[in-house]
């Protein structure tokens, strides 16, 4: 019982010294085409990595669906601001072979590791494709709803 106060508190503590954002969804963009979306959250640090020891900024997004699905890929791009502008970070995608209604296809890969402590603003772009009814359906790019700034220089 002692070691799991222990890792909480440590836990705790590294939120608190470093103002990680924990909630990635509470403020997420979802841009809707037809009867599917694509939501996406702000960036934050991963927390399964904090609890590795290891720091690193992500962002979460999913497409949803009220039809099924069939080849769904989700494409995520992480982007930091730089001093002459927007540098792409990272960029991931997720296929799925089927997807039924109402089923929500994640993309949770995209991260990047911290280097160091400076403070960075971060966002975060998608989009998905899929066949609906054997017809290619495109969801436009979604944008994080604001940049966020993390003690996490890449």
């Amino acid at each position: 019982m002692k070691r799991i106060n222990r890792n909480i508190l440590v836990f705790v503590t590294l939120m608190a010294v470093f103002n990680f954002q924990i909630t990635p969804f509470s403020t997420a963009a979802t841009k809707r085409e037809g009867s599917c979306g694509v939501t996406i959250g702000d960036a934050h640090y991963s927390t399964d990595m904090m609890r590795d020891g290891v720091r690193a900024v992500k962002i979460n997004v999913y497409s949803k669906c009220t039809q099924s699905l069939r080849s769904v890929t989700v494409y995520v791009e992480l982007y930091k601001e730089g001093m002459f502008g927007p540098h792409l970070v990272r960029k991931t995608s997720k296929f799925y072979t089927f997807v039924k209604p109402g089923e929500k296809a994640w993309n949770k890969n995209t991260f990047d590791y911290c280097k160091n402590f400076t403070k960075t603003w971060y966002y975060g772009v998608a989009h998905s494709v899929a066949l609906i009814n054997g017809q290619r359906s495109v969801v436009p790019q979604v944008w994080s709803s604001k940049p966020i700034q993390l003690d996490c220089g890449t």
